[in-house]
Formats: structure tokens, sequence, C-alpha cells
């Protein structure tokens, strides 16, 4: 299952394969923008790398029974006003950073600059969320758009 995304209509198309491996890390390339994603998996798998090789490379890593769930993409003036489990996406005709919010409340740093208009990734209270698997979008030598790829299982976690 696919979100909407953010960010722009350069670069080229990927998208990470269907999966029911847990993820455990991913591996963020990131200067003022966002260059580059992957995400590596529990037994030892990992994606393509999507994006460029610019930037330096910071790695955010899940503990066991950790995950970071999504449901929908909201405008950021909604962001305060019911925070759950999120992936936020700063983009504009690129995406200019990135962060995760994890099922355990723990936060990555904030991968990339300070542009782009923000947008929030985010599980909903009143529906069941899924896993964050991977991601699709569209990159050349930065990622240009991006959406969140999920579990095809719902969550049985309840967000507060």
């Amino acid at each position: 299952m696919s979100v909407i995304g953010a960010g722009g209509s350069g670069g080229g198309f990927f998208q990470d394969p269907t999966t029911t491996k847990v993820l455990s890390r991913i591996i963020v390339r990131c200067g003022s923008r966002v260059d580059g994603i992957q995400c590596v998996y529990t037994d030892g798998s990992m994606t393509s790398s999507h994006g460029g090789t610019g930037g330096r490379e910071e790695f955010f890593n899940l503990s066991p029974n950790e995950a970071i769930l999504v449901n929908k993409i909201y405008n950021a003036i909604r962001i305060f006003t019911h925070l759950s489990q999120t992936v936020q996406v700063w983009s504009g005709s690129e995406v200019d950073a990135l962060q995760f919010q994890t099922t355990m409340g723990r936060w990555s740093p904030k991968y990339g600059g300070s542009g782009g208009a923000p947008y929030i990734i985010r599980g909903n209270a009143n529906q069941k969320e899924r896993a964050l698997m991977g991601f699709k979008g569209r990159s050349g030598s930065r990622i240009d758009y991006l959406e969140v790829f999920t579990s095809t299982e719902s969550s049985s976690i309840t967000c507060y």
C-alpha cells in the first residue's frame, strides 16, 4: 500500500519491492537536501539505494518491536493537533528534509536542510496504521519525490 507523497516531478521513478520483511534501519544521504535513501531489513537484506551519493551518510536504526507507522499525508498546519507516529517531509521541487517518529515515541534527527514546505505523513487514530516497509518516488542525483511504501497488514497498535 502506498500513500500520497511529497516533492516535485523531476528524476526517474523508483519503487522498493513489496516485502514482508521487518525494517531495521533507514539509510539517508543528505546535506542541504535529501540526496539518497535506502532500507535495511532484520535479515540483513537491503533495497537498492535511491538518489545520489552526495552529502553525508546517516543511519536511523530501529529496535526490535519498534516500527514507523503511517497512514495519510496532511498539510503540516495540522502537525500539532494530534501527533502520533509519523514521517515528516519538507519539500519543494525536491525533498529537502525527512524526519521519522517510531512507535516507541523516538524521533530521528531531521535529515537534510531547512528549505521546502512541510508535509506530514502520519498515522490516523481513527484508522489502523500500517508499518513503513520502504519507499517509492522519483530521483536523480537527489530524491525529487517520495512516498512511503507500507505493509499490507494493518497494525493493532493504537496511537494516542
